[in-house]
């Protein structure tokens, strides 16, 4: 993707994700709990709806658009984040190996704003779709581009 083309996401998705992370940057903010980003990318778009029955109650999920679906992992470092959508992306694959399914991963950071936790991920998930099989990656990986 170009970077235009992450904008043009970051400029789409922005209100929608902020509205569902506003909670967890508030207790980020005030007792430091950390909260993961996870944003997928499915090229079958009937599995978004099953990533959402999949997720702990104390998670978000929401669907972004017919290709997009989004969830915050409350609570939640990186490691186990990225743990819980390497999970969601082999049972994809269980169920659709000739489809694919990428997420990028982005955990908030004490001083960092939303708006960087956003486009973290958004760069995460376009470097996840550079692969030719289903594979998540996390915003470690894409600093470089910041």
């Amino acid at each position: 993707m170009k970077p235009e083309e992450i904008k043009e996401r970051f400029d789409k998705y922005k209100a929608l994700i902020l509205k569902n992370i506003e909670t967890e940057l508030y207790r980020n903010d005030r007792y430091d709990i950390p909260f993961c980003l996870a944003l997928f990318y499915a090229e079958d778009n009937s599995y978004l709806r099953e990533i959402g029955e999949n997720v702990r109650i104390t998670d978000s999920y929401f669907v972004l658009d017919q290709e997009m679906a989004c969830i915050v992992f409350a609570h939640t470092d990186m490691n186990d984040a990225y743990k819980a959508c390497q999970n969601i992306i082999n049972d994809y694959g269980f169920h659709n190996p000739e489809q694919r399914l990428y997420a990028g991963v982005s955990e908030v950071e004490r001083f960092g704003t939303d708006h960087d936790l956003i486009m973290r991920a958004l760069y995460a998930l376009d470097y996840a779709q550079q692969f030719p099989e289903s594979t998540v990656e996390n915003d470690n990986t894409i600093f470089y581009k910041l």
